[in-house]
């Protein structure tokens, strides 16, 4: 019995700035090869761990095109299962949840938000049920109703095998096995690179992220994959996507306005601006600045900043 599994798809029309293809066709194309893997291994469940959308602000022509998508090659009444994800909520928060961009993908019945209570999707043939829980980005960890069961938990924090900086406060992947002993299977997101690892029997995995945004080195050598877990072999398969080399996809070598002006500086002048003496948004001059920027075509990377810099000056 297999198990279809993506990491986080960060579904956006805002292309990354180094990125020089049409990045939303490119998410739409790997989604259809994992759609095609997952049919090919007839997998009975299809499971996104968090992020599923690189925005809580991404236009209605994404949501649209990606409900259309799950419609035309997810099984007769089957959803995906997934859970929220830092990106995927204003705030991110679950209180805003039912203005997101998730929640209207559960409306159009093609998708499932995991919680602490369980959900059952298959029964075993040794007489155990397969139970899912659900923790959205910040959310504490449920604890499964029973042992007895074959219990599985979709999670969006940050675990990893490898540091991707020094210092960087990061859960191995053993590790949280060993905490969360009650779990036979774990699919985390958020962390970008995949990874599979057991411990006394029981696995985790995450089939990193379905894109590459940047030109970091983890991201240029980042192989995008989906994964299939055999639960009756507890074997995880990782299945790598076909994908454009780096140097077709990527602007390797310019450096682009965003970097020559200083992320930290655009931010902190943002905010300066946006707000007044009082600490109040200034809608004069947010309004303002929205015309500005779509009179003079700012970039994808610049618009991205400016949206996450006024979010977070009006929460």
């Amino acid at each position: 019995m297999n198990l279809g599994f993506f990491g986080d798809t960060h579904y956006t029309n805002r292309g990354p700035s180094r990125r020089n293809d049409n990045f939303f066709e490119t998410q739409i194309n790997k989604s259809l090869q994992a759609f095609s893997i997952f049919e090919q291994y007839n997998c009975s469940v299809i499971f996104q761990p968090g992020d599923l959308f690189d925005s809580h602000t991404v236009s209605n022509e994404v949501k649209a095109r990606i409900i259309k998508l799950y419609k035309n090659n997810l099984k007769q009444d089957e959803k995906i299962l997934f859970v929220s994800g830092q990106h995927d909520t204003s705030g991110h928060s679950l209180y805003t949840l039912k203005n997101s961009p998730l929640a209207v993908v559960q409306a159009a019945g093609v998708g499932k938000l995991l919680t602490a209570k369980p959900y059952s999707i298959l029964d075993l043939e040794d007489g155990r049920t397969v139970q899912v829980y659900g923790a959205s980005y910040g959310e504490p960890i449920p604890e499964p109703e029973s042992e007895m069961d074959y219990n599985i938990l979709v999670i969006h924090k940050m675990i990893g095998d490898r540091e991707l900086f020094p210092g960087q406060e990061l859960t191995k992947p053993n590790q949280f096995l060993r905490n969360n002993p009650k779990f036979n299977l774990v699919l985390c997101g958020d962390y970008h690179y995949r990874f599979s690892s057991q411990y006394e029997g029981r696995t985790i995995v995450n089939p990193g992220c379905l894109v590459r945004k940047t030109i970091s080195k983890f991201d240029l050598e980042h192989k995008p994959s989906v994964a299939i877990f055999n639960i009756e072999e507890n074997e995880v398969k990782f299945i790598e996507l076909d994908i454009r080399p780096s140097k077709e996809v990527f602007n390797l070598n310019q450096e682009t306005k965003i970097d020559k002006l200083g992320t930290e500086k655009l931010i902190q002048a943002l905010k300066e601006n946006l707000q007044g003496p009082s600490g109040q948004q200034d809608l004069k001059w947010k309004n303002l600045l929205l015309k500005v920027i779509k009179e003079k075509g700012s970039s994808d990377k610049i618009r991205e900043i400016i949206d996450e810099t006024i979010e977070e000056v009006q929460g």
